[in-house]
């Protein structure tokens, strides 16, 4: 298998992978950074992204994850970066410390050897180690957030390529990389959200703990897979994330601004029940219901997308106290949007009259509100930031 990696033999590693061997027990540590540090006396391509490298510097897994978190961006943390990985790192470096003195003395002895400089056919190189990465990918886990991730790592290094003047054909290569991954990656959440809608949901919203605690939502984010995020199902899901516990209806942002002008109102707007989510098209079964009563409806109109989700809680009804409904309203993103834009929208009418009407002796309620305003705001941000951290 050693072999089969290092010489990008993928027929050769699909046969094993077929054949019941697993690559979880096979790349160990030492496995994999020994893979990381093949150059073979070409350009490698690992070693050419890590910053403040020399050509016969030893990478570890830790600079590996730095590579990918450069590569990643948007504050993407890597699993190789983790605490908990650094602290197994470092048991296992003190495990294998006599091969790890072993290989220094190689490496010592391979630097005072004369290297030899040759043209690198890049194209080869680059199509071989796609191969093998489609491969791992039709046979290992998390497949949509393996070709997500692809996808911005081969923009990425496109990117890095056209800023260093490398060969056209390399960055071009590497395009058509990015955007077969991102292919791929819409071509199976279609499948998904065709053979079932609700499981596609929750696969969108799963944390991922070795992609840096993002989910397949997140990481097309960063990707800027801007088709994945136009499909139907992450529509949906957007929608659903954006009105939080309040029903999607159509004039949801008439009735927000109506309950924020008078809170009384959101008693009256419908909710759903939690875990429960809900469409614009299922809402149209409960219009003859009150707006204090969850439930959901069985119809034989509403086929396809729609009708598995709602199957989840078919005639489910369940009732809301007053506190449980001014708590979900309150807590409703899109409350919180309209809520700050009003709140910025006055903010802007009072600090315009402070500058523009001459400064009183004693401060009026208006600076005081404004006052208020802008430390509301600071304390936002913190808690934000703080949640963020944490």
């Amino acid at each position: 298998m050693n072999d089969a990696l290092r010489l990008n033999r993928v027929d050769f590693v699909e046969c094993l992978l077929e054949n019941g061997v697993s690559m979880k027990s096979f790349l160990t540590i030492a496995t994999l950074e020994q893979l990381y540090n093949l150059d073979d006396d070409v350009q490698h391509s690992v070693r050419f992204l890590a910053e403040h490298a020399s050509p016969t510097s030893y990478l570890t897994l830790p600079d590996i994850g730095l590579i990918v978190e450069k590569l990643m961006g948007n504050a993407y943390k890597h699993y190789y970066t983790s605490r908990v990985f650094k602290n197994n790192y470092e048991k296992f470096r003190k495990k294998a410390q006599l091969s790890r003195l072993s290989s220094l003395h190689i490496r010592l002895v391979a630097r005072t050897s004369p290297k030899r400089q040759k043209s690198a056919d890049w194209t080869n190189n680059l199509h071989c180690e796609d191969e093998m990465a489609r491969c791992m990918w039709l046979h290992g886990e998390d497949a949509m957030a393996k070709s997500l991730v692809a996808a911005k790592l081969y923009k990425a290094i496109a990117r890095i390529a056209e800023e260093d003047y490398l060969e056209v054909e390399v960055a071009q290569k590497l395009r058509e990389y990015c955007e077969s991954s991102c292919t791929e990656s819409l071509q199976l959440l279609d499948f998904c959200y065709r053979e079932d809608n609700s499981q596609t949901l929750k696969l969108l919203t799963a944390q991922l703990p070795h992609w840096g605690y993002q989910n397949c939502l997140s990481l097309a984010v960063i990707a800027n897979h801007k088709p994945f995020l136009a499909h139907p199902c992450c529509q949906r899901l957007l929608a659903e994330l954006w009105h939080g516990s309040l029903r999607v209806r159509s004039g949801t942002n008439v009735r927000v601004l109506a309950a924020l002008v008078c809170p009384p109102l959101a008693l009256m707007l419908a909710y759903k029940a939690p875990n429960a989510p809900s469409t614009k098209e299922e809402s149209h079964c409960d219009e003859s219901t009150t707006y204090d009563t969850i439930s959901t409806c069985k119809t034989d109109r509403l086929e396809g997308n729609i009708g598995s989700m709602m199957s989840l809680n078919l005639n489910k009804t369940l009732r809301l106290s007053i506190l449980a409904k001014m708590r979900a309203f309150y807590s409703a993103p899109i409350t919180k949007f309209w809520s700050w834009c009003i709140a910025f929208m006055i903010f802007l009418m009072f600090s315009s009259y402070v500058l523009l009407v001459e400064t009183p002796v004693n401060p009026t309620n208006i600076e005081y509100a404004t006052l208020a305003y802008i430390v509301v705001y600071t304390v936002e941000h913190v808690r934000k930031v703080s949640h963020n951290i944490l």
